[in-house]
């Protein structure tokens, strides 16, 4: 059977989808297989997404990303897509080759709504990835406050690394992300941990010229 992202591409379920479906799908562009259906989740279009669940395709078709639909949707924040996924059976623990999971990824993005949509359904609040990035390390690189306001309410550990000394005050501090260092702090950050080269949470600051953040940990430090 031939394979597509490590999967079965269920050869059987795609054949086997009604004429009027098929029909429905290919006027809006797309092929009937997995390709199609993953283009359909990329594009946003939940209709059409909803017609290929309707035909009875796996819902967790992924492409050679190991990324599934609602993977995609979770990325792009598309939240009325999520929802349909998570209704229709959708794995909210899957991986990608890279170990992320949905949350991962709507953490990464900042979208609250995807990512709380997720934790309601136990998705795992630190999952790690192949190098134990979790989704906090995740959002508070990338200065979502509101994201990880979220994850650390939901039990996240505001101290977890990955594989190599990253945290998530480490990532907050280095990129200049003062609200989310302030957030981390409040909810028992340690200044004390190091990245790999040594470097901690107040050096980084000070290197890249976040002179608030750097006050704010030579005062705890």
């Amino acid at each position: 059977m031939p394979v597509w992202g490590g999967q079965p591409e269920q050869s059987d379920a795609w054949s086997g989808i009604p004429e009027t479906l098929r029909q429905e799908i290919v006027q809006q562009g797309l092929t009937c297989d997995a390709k199609g259906f993953i283009k359909a989740a990329e594009s946003g279009r939940s209709g059409v997404v909803a017609l290929f669940l309707s035909a009875g395709v796996n819902v967790d078709t992924c492409d050679e990303r190991l990324w599934t639909p609602l993977m995609i949707s979770a990325f792009n924040g598309n939240e009325e897509m999520a929802i349909l996924l998570v209704r229709s059976g959708a794995n909210i623990h899957h991986r990608d080759v890279n170990g992320y999971t949905p949350l991962h990824w709507a953490a990464f993005n900042g979208f609250l709504r995807v990512a709380e949509l997720l934790l309601n359904k136990h998705a795992e609040v630190d999952a790690c990835s192949n190098h134990a990035w979790t989704p906090l390390l995740q959002a508070a690189t990338k200065g979502q406050l509101t994201t990880c306001s979220l994850l650390l309410e939901y039990g996240a550990d505001a101290n977890a690394a990955a594989d190599d000394g990253w945290t998530p005050l480490l990532k907050a501090a280095a990129n200049g992300h003062f609200a989310v260092v302030m957030l981390l702090l409040s909810k028992g950050a340690d200044v004390k941990l190091k990245y790999r080269d040594g470097s901690s949470a107040l050096d980084l600051a000070q290197k890249n010229k976040h002179d608030e953040i750097a006050s704010v940990l030579a005062a705890r430090s």
